[in-house]
């Protein structure tokens, strides 16, 4: 239900809705006008109000592109938050010697002008300490030996994604969705659903997938460093990566290989915003900061819309009739 007050002091809380459709979790998020005439209208509105909008609109636009039938729950919290990266934690809170050689790799990285290693070393933020202190020990004593730094580097970083829980393993049905928008060629569609999906997860999640996604595109270059003498670099990185990204026995290996190519082809345009999404979103925030209803001709068109007074005296006619 919808407090009049409603954008005034909204509260999104994701994890209360219980149901699995898709359907119902976007209608149970439709925002409504406030009916008290008293409305304040404010010029700036709460996060969660603009939260909220945000998801609305991202998933009315993902339902117009995939078929989704049931899933897990598109706006569920994550139970296991991914551990924030270890370079921004308290310094008392971590032994300093892991602080100073994350230091030196991070210093050596911006000394350098390749586009592999600094990807690499953007992605050990999110590596263990233990791993990054075994790292920096095991640096070469000859630092210009580019080629043993990133042997070093890929190996770590393939090992640690190769335990850790997949990052994008949830909403199954989206996956397959966009999967088979890529099989029936729709490249473009597939494009748009991707950046929805990924504008609904946490930004932390995004974030470290954003910097793991651009080093495995830079490393699937088959002129940068050869990570395997008898395979192909792009094969080698979704060999590696693949279960890092979906590992789920609801999706078919061959669409799990089609998805984890797609998103390293295109990872320089996965994570913008459709430009359509921004303006519907901007126009109907604008409609709530001014106290008009945010639903009259904004977002994404299912049918035809008329006000409560016209609905009324059609109903009676139609009834009538």
């Amino acid at each position: 239900m919808h407090s009049p007050s409603r954008y005034s002091d909204a509260s999104f809380m994701s994890s209360d809705i219980k149901s699995d459709s898709l359907e119902d979790l976007w209608e149970n998020l439709s925002l409504k006008p406030a009916s008290s005439p008293h409305i304040h209208i404010s010029t700036r509105l709460s996060p969660q109000v603009i939260n909220e909008v945000w998801q609305e609109e991202t998933i009315g636009r993902l339902l117009q592109l995939v078929d989704l039938p049931f899933l897990d729950s598109l706006l569920k919290q994550q139970e296991v938050v991914p551990k924030a990266p270890q370079s921004k934690r308290q310094p008392d809170m971590v032994n300093t010697s892991n602080y100073l050689d994350r230091g030196i790799l991070r210093a050596y990285g911006d000394s350098q002008e390749d586009e592999w290693i600094s990807a690499a070393i953007d992605c050990l933020e999110y590596l263990p300490d233990q791993m990054v202190v075994d790292i920096s020990r095991n640096f070469p004593e000859q630092p210009d030996r580019t080629d043993l730094v990133k042997e070093l580097l890929f190996d770590a970083i393939g090992r640690y994604y190769s335990t850790r829980e997949p990052l994008l393993n949830h909403l199954y049905d989206v996956h397959n969705g966009i999967a088979e928008l890529l099989v029936n060629g729709k490249t473009e569609m597939a494009l748009e659903a991707t950046q929805l999906f990924l504008k609904l997860q946490d930004s932390q999640n995004r974030e470290e997938f954003r910097r793991l996604l651009y080093f495995m595109a830079v490393a699937a270059d088959p002129s940068e460093f050869k990570l395997q003498e008898e395979s192909d670099n792009r094969m080698v990185v979704k060999r590696v990566f693949s279960k890092a990204i979906v590992n789920n026995k609801n999706v078919s290996k061959g669409k799990t290989d089609l998805l984890v190519l797609f998103l390293m082809d295109h990872q320089k345009d996965v994570f913008k915003i459709p430009a359509a999404l921004h303006k519907i979103v901007s126009v109907k925030l604008l409609a709530i900061q001014k106290g008009r209803d945010p639903n009259k001709d904004t977002g994404y068109i299912y049918c035809q819309r008329i006000d409560e007074s016209e609905y009324s005296s059609s109903t009676k006619k139609k009834t009538k009739d």
